[in-house]
């Protein structure tokens, strides 16, 4: 994967684009370890996150958080399109575990 980590939060909101079914050691295994863990349930959707932050070289930036008790990552991007998040990530735009967003909005990091 040619992505090159940058830290959280964002500058902006980037656009929330896009959730994957798939659970911690197996996101963790495609992308290392987490570049910040959220564990205050307060903070959260109710459990552990874990978010990770990249920039593309074609600069588009790509954020991960996976909300760990759900078994669900959110796949965010600025700009708001998809297919490059994907192919940056190795995963297919027909892949079972994949729900794109009808229309892409903000949500902050």
């Amino acid at each position: 994967m040619n992505l090159t980590p940058i830290s959280l939060p964002f500058a902006s909101p980037p656009w929330a684009l896009a959730e994957l079914h798939i659970e911690r050691q197996e996101l963790r295994a495609m992308l290392g370890e987490p570049h910040f863990v959220e564990t205050d349930w307060m903070r959260t959707y109710g459990g552990e996150e874990d978010q990770w932050a990249f920039v593309l070289p074609s600069r588009q930036w790509i954020g991960v958080v996976l909300r760990v008790p759900y078994g669900r990552a959110v796949l965010y991007g600025d700009p708001a399109e998809l297919v490059p998040v994907l192919s940056a990530l190795e995963l297919r735009e027909g892949d079972p575990r994949l729900g794109p967003y009808a229309d892409p909005f903000i949500e902050g990091l």
